[in-house]
């Protein structure tokens, strides 16, 4: 892209920003979007809340980074001039992300990996992919299914050593032990196709504790920049989010009523590549949404009526509850340390973006409902 002559390229960039943001006569209209994000439905975007392309209510950037609420030296601190140069201001980043219907987490315990994770020999990342796709291992053609991510982290294996790790699975808010290259199979039939076959497994799973999950891209290996960016993002997020006291370490499971930190708090980590290194720093950040805390009080009490008077439904009701818990994923680009108040504060408490960082997103299905 870089290599296209100086007029080839501009027409390119027109073209591709009236694509990706649509003419400015229609930047108020309420009128529903087809959201291409996975399996969501379509969600009509009130004018007064976004701007059609954005399913995310909006907040202004220039205002917050223009609050006198003093930065921590984590939050102050720039990228060096080379990687300022070499991030890409001129192509959208909204619409830059495919459409995608699930994320799969692999913990690894590591903050770089080879240049294709699911080429790692041995790996469980290559295992997952080929129990997806490829026949001689289980897997199948999946047209028309909606795109499948799957993503190495940094959150460390529970049993180090062992050949066994966690996949967190996006949207649905759930983190699975006990998945190996072995268990790759009995994963993907339980938790994508939703197969019986899946059960009989030593897999087990549970609802995250979490309210958030802020994810850095720092895969090295594929492109320097977002190596270098990470490092100087989770800094400054872990700085933003102890001094609000809702950082979590990943390995802190407990709920609140456990003496978990209330609210749920938020984990940070990095991830392998998620594509567009040239709008480094990539930040997913995953929100905890349900539906209205009256319907889920109400299936909570059906749960705990249900283990007294009749046990043998009770797993039943309480799956019905696990179902009111998904994800909605915001993607941000170009995000630099002195960014990050304004998102710790926007995005990741309130659920606002910035249409001057935001790439796409998974909007949840629950979107516009009190939680």
């Amino acid at each position: 892209m870089d290599k296209l002559p100086a007029g080839i390229r501009k027409k390119f960039l027109k073209k591709k920003a009236a694509t990706a943001t649509g003419t400015s006569d229609d930047s108020t209209s309420s009128t529903p979007t087809t959201l291409r994000s996975g399996t969501e439905t379509q969600i009509s975007t009130p004018a007064t809340s976004a701007t059609p392309e954005i399913p995310f209510p909006l907040s202004n950037l220039e205002d917050c980074l223009a609050c006198n609420s003093p930065c921590t030296d984590e939050e102050q601190a720039s990228y060096p001039s080379y990687i300022l140069k070499s991030v890409d201001r001129e192509l959208p980043l909204m619409g830059s992300v495919k459409p995608y219907g699930r994320h799969l987490l692999i913990s690894t315990g590591k903050a770089d990996w080879v240049h294709s994770i699911d080429e790692e020999d041995g790996s469980v990342a290559q295992g997952l992919f080929r129990a997806l796709y490829e026949s001689k291992y289980g897997g199948r053609k999946r047209d028309g299914e909606a795109r499948i991510m799957m993503s190495n982290t940094s959150f460390a294996p529970s049993r180090i050593g062992s050949g066994k790790t966690e996949v967190v699975v996006m949207p649905e808010w759930k983190i699975v032990r006990n998945v190996s290259v072995d268990t790759s199979q009995q994963f993907v039939k339980r938790y994508i196709d939703a197969s019986e076959e899946g059960k009989e497994s030593v897999l087990s799973d549970e609802v995250l504790p979490f309210h958030s999950v802020v994810l850095i891209c720092s895969h090295g290996k594929r492109d320097k920049r977002c190596g270098v960016t990470a490092r100087y993002l989770v800094k400054a997020f872990e700085s933003g989010l102890r001094r609000r006291d809702i950082y979590r370490s990943f390995d802190d499971t407990r709920t609140e009523a456990q003496g978990g930190v209330k609210g749920g708090g938020t984990v940070i980590g990095t991830l392998s590549h998620v594509g567009g290194h040239k709008f480094a720093g990539n930040v997913i950040i995953y929100r905890r949404r349900t539906r209205s805390m009256e319907e889920l009080h109400e299936k909570l009490k059906n749960v705990l009526l249900t283990n007294a008077e009749n046990p043998e439904d009770a797993d039943k009701v309480s799956e019905t509850v696990k179902d009111d818990v998904q994800a909605e994923g915001i993607w941000l680009g170009r995000v630099e340390p002195k960014h990050v108040e304004a998102i710790i504060e926007e995005v990741i408490l309130k659920g606002k973006v910035f249409k001057e960082l935001y790439r796409g997103g998974l909007p949840s299905k629950y979107a516009g409902l009190d939680f």
